[in-house]
């Protein structure tokens, strides 16, 4: 058995879902600050998502994915945005709101940072 496969590798949920689930808040936060157009923002997202998973299938980086969790990523991306249209009506103030985005940034970053050591490990073992 690969301990990368079983816990990277999924039909659905596997470690990947949380960078995805975390990019969806991180694209919230941009297109607020931007003041991009709330249904444009979404509507961006969600491409954004998809352009990603179809980028993933044809450059290799994801070759042996299901195609069953390509979807399921975007439905986290999806998910992580509209998390952060609630956790943004929910803080009070910028200052908490800017917390929250730097927060998130670096789980991504360090998500992804383990996903792509775990990954170049399992292959050179």
């Amino acid at each position: 058995m690969n301990p990368y496969r079983e816990l990277w590798e999924q039909p659905v949920l596997d470690f990947w879902s949380l960078p995805h689930l975390l990019s969806g808040v991180i694209f919230f936060f941009l297109f607020r600050t931007f003041r991009i157009h709330p249904v444009l923002a979404f509507t961006a997202n969600l491409a954004i998502a998809i352009l990603w998973e179809v980028f993933e299938k044809t450059t290799g980086v994801s070759s042996r994915e299901y195609f069953t969790n390509h979807l399921a990523d975007i439905v986290f991306a999806v998910s992580g945005y509209t998390l952060a249209i609630f956790a943004s009506d929910l803080s009070p103030t910028d200052r908490i709101r800017n917390r929250i985005f730097w927060t998130v940034v670096g789980a991504f970053a360090t998500a992804c940072l383990i996903g792509i050591l775990s990954a170049q490990l399992a292959q050179a073992a």
